[in-house]
């Protein structure tokens, strides 16, 4: 409960690092909702996103919404998920290009059998795409060799040189995935010259056919050229474009009352289905510190940076600083955090 009151929703915005983010005003019968797009951080320095919700004209931006055209036929009962599979379990310090936190070492001639899950898979083909880095270098070439198998069935490898990234990026056969626990085996082979050969697994992703007729709250998905029916749930189902994050739109098309779809998208594109259990609420909504403005604050000959707590006790100081001709400054850090993300 924000105290606002419905009349204020037209000058409300929602904004994230500045910049305005597009949402849509849903009227149910506990009161109005707001639905915007976030987006996980794209800094390593926090987990968490903070987006502002405020009362300002400027930044106001509604999100746009489009008519999808009468579907064609035939139509496919599946669509393209993908699934990132990443932990960070080992430091490797001096990683060039990329995260040095890694999942899983790879010593050859070992292996390394990772399982993931892929629900409702159809057994159709898929991608695969995996991401290593040479630990170790060798006087001989390559100074490294894998091999990749999924449930057995081998899909592909790599040979290359030295302290870089190698992506592994292949196609996966019919009837190789299943819906279940799949696992990928990463085999150092230990078949080559190098006397070492030390690999770190970063992450895995998987791109594959999942069923369209028992969809689970939330979908991501990539359609092809077809229409794809979607069935399995109970109440409306909302579809977003996300191929621009910064820039969503909602897609209107028809729905009839047995809890199916047929929606006719576009390759290339990035979709997401929800129905009313897929909507996620905030971790924990605040009051965000905005004194001073950060973003329009011309900056300051002498800052202090702290606890508004312990920012009291510098004011004599300056004063001070401020007396022998310095520009000064005092920023409570949650102000910095609400504003800049944490980082």
């Amino acid at each position: 409960e924000l105290g606002w009151g419905e009349d204020a929703i037209d000058g409300i915005a929602i904004t994230h690092k500045g910049q305005p983010v597009p949402f849509w005003v849903e009227e149910k019968d506990s009161g109005l909702e707001i639905i915007f797009f976030g987006q996980p951080p794209d800094s390593i320095y926090t987990p968490k996103n903070v987006y502002i919700l405020q009362r300002n004209l400027e930044f106001v931006q509604k999100m746009s919404s489009s008519i999808m055209p009468d579907p064609e036929v035939p139509k496919v009962d599946h669509f393209t998920s993908t699934i990132h599979f990443e932990e960070n379990n080992l430091y490797t310090p001096k990683t060039e290009g990329g995260s040095p936190w890694h999942w899983n070492k790879i010593i050859a001639p070992q292996s390394k059998t990772i399982e993931v899950d892929l629900p409702n898979a159809t057994g159709g083909q898929g991608n695969l795409r995996v991401a290593l880095y040479g630990i170790t270098t060798s006087p001989t070439s390559p100074a490294h060799h894998v091999r990749v198998y999924i449930n057995g069935n081998y899909v592909s490898e790599a040979a290359w040189d030295g302290q870089t990234w190698f992506l592994v990026d292949a196609r996966i056969p019919e009837n190789v995935l299943i819906d279940s626990v799949n696992k990928i085996e990463i085999e150092g082979t230990g078949d080559i010259e190098a006397k070492v050969d030390i690999v770190n697994l970063d992450w895995i992703e998987i791109e594959y056919q999942k069923s369209s007729l028992a969809i689970e709250p939330q979908e991501f998905f990539q359609v092809g050229d077809q229409p794809v029916l979607f069935a399995g749930f109970s109440e409306p189902l909302d579809i977003f474009d996300i191929t621009d994050p910064n820039n969503v739109s909602r897609l209107e098309f028809p729905q009839d009352q047995q809890g199916s779809v047929i929606f006719q998208g576009k390759p290339g594109l990035r979709y997401v289905a929800v129905h009313s259990d897929g909507y996620l609420n905030p971790e924990k909504t605040i009051p965000v510190n905005r004194n001073p403005e950060l973003r329009a604050v011309p900056g300051a000959s002498y800052l202090a940076i702290g606890h508004s707590e312990l920012l009291k006790p510098l004011k004599d100081l300056l004063d001070q600083r401020a007396g022998q001709g310095l520009s000064t400054l005092a920023i409570p850090i949650d102000s910095v955090y609400d504003q800049f993300n944490g980082g």
